[in-house]
């Protein structure tokens, strides 16, 4: 084995280790986006299931403010 084939030997597994370390990091990074996805799914299911008992509390209420309304129109 000749020099410039140990130098060679020895840049391949440098960039093997290199790419290596990238391949660990990108992992970490789309673990760290996965989890914050869950949260803001969770935050979105939350917000949603909100805003469906609000309409729903709304849709409730509106027959008896017309009762109401109606009511007041003929006392004047």
């Amino acid at each position: 084995m000749t020099t410039d084939d140990h130098n060679q030997g020895f840049q391949e597994s440098s960039d093997f280790v290199e790419t290596f370390k990238q391949l660990q990091e990108g992992e970490q990074t789309a673990d760290k986006l996965e989890k914050m996805l869950d949260q803001l799914e969770g935050k979105l299911d939350e917000l949603l299931s909100q805003a469906s008992e609000t309409s729903q509390t709304t849709n409730q209420k509106e027959p008896c403010e017309k009762i109401f309304s109606m009511n007041e129109d003929r006392k004047d």
